[in-house]
């Protein structure tokens, strides 16, 4: 694990040659996967990928390499782990899916990726954010739009019941509710 946390590919491929469970997880269910898509190693994520069957292990919060790469913005990750059937509409124990996670962070190539493999448009996080809620109160203008070109209804209330032109009023977000 410590090896993968690191991004040491020799001891992780001489780890893999001596036999060692990559599909092991430790105590609070984090996968040596997890933890490459946490810190974007390319050549390691590859390298797991063709190892292992089950790329949407979920930890104890109950998120998946996809919502980590998602989360960090590695785009080269997404693509990876998409490319390997991830599963995009996954959810963590705060229903946080994939798509919430990169609109929350501004991630607009990743979350346009989710798009087009069909990511839900409406899904709530447990405060009832849909993804343009999010990128409304953290003022992510340029996700917004995506969205927007997406066919999110900027009208739509949530489980929060604000609409995401309210969410952009209420934080002060003037080039997001000037946009809608």
């Amino acid at each position: 694990m410590e090896a993968c946390s690191r991004g040491q590919e020799d001891v992780v491929n001489l780890l893999i040659k001596k036999g060692c469970d990559i599909a092991k997880t430790d105590f609070k269910g984090t996968s040596p996967l997890h933890l490459v898509c946490r810190i974007g190693n390319k050549q390691l994520c590859n390298l797991l990928l063709s190892k292992i069957n089950d790329v949407n292990t979920k930890d104890n919060d109950g998120d998946t390499p996809l919502m980590e790469a998602c989360n960090k913005g590695f785009l080269p990750i997404v693509q990876m782990l998409v490319a390997k059937h991830a599963e995009i509409n996954n959810q963590n124990i705060r229903n946080e899916s994939p798509l919430i996670l990169s609109c929350k962070q501004g991630h607009v190539d990743i979350s346009e990726i989710l798009l087009k493999e069909r990511a839900e448009k409406y899904h709530e996080d447990v405060n009832g954010n849909t993804p343009l809620n999010l990128a409304c109160q953290f003022g992510r203008f340029e996700i917004c739009e995506l969205l927007i070109s997406y066919g999110v209804d900027v009208e739509y209330r949530s489980g929060n019941k604000l609409t995401p032109l309210m969410e952009a009023a209420n934080k002060g977000r003037e080039k997001i509710v000037n946009y809608s």
